[in-house]
């Protein structure tokens, strides 16, 4: 799976629910509520989060080396920082976490078009 596949799916995953996969304390989850999922939980199979749920992407890394390369680790990484220091309400069209994975898409070159999509879509109505 390329860098650009992997952004794209974990960034669809989260806007297709709507934002942020956390437990009644705010606490993020690789697997949550109502079927969510965080960022690196779209890209990990549900025996992975299960066994390393609360653990961080680089932690898995140590553990699973295979599962992506150190690049694909290090957008990971970064997506997963995205998704956990946002708030409930800062997901949203232009709102703190979108600008967040936007940074990530630039700071590893890669499109933000599925971002695009979605804004112009919400945009529309």
């Amino acid at each position: 799976m390329t860098l650009q596949e992997m952004f794209d799916t974990a960034t669809r995953g989260i806007i297709s629910q709507g934002g942020k996969s956390a437990d009644d304390y705010g606490e993020c989850l690789y697997r949550g509520p109502d079927g969510r999922k965080c960022a690196v939980g779209w890209l990990i199979s549900d025996f992975v989060a299960e066994e390393h749920e609360g653990e961080g992407a680089h932690y898995i890394q140590t553990k699973r080396p295979n599962l992506f390369s150190s690049r694909g680790w290090d957008l990971l990484d970064e997506l997963q920082h995205a998704h956990d220091t946002s708030g409930v309400d800062d997901f949203g069209p232009g709102r703190v976490w979108s600008q967040r994975v936007r940074r990530v898409a630039s700071r590893f070159g890669l499109s933000a078009a599925v971002l695009d999509e979605w804004e112009s879509e919400v945009a529309r109505g």
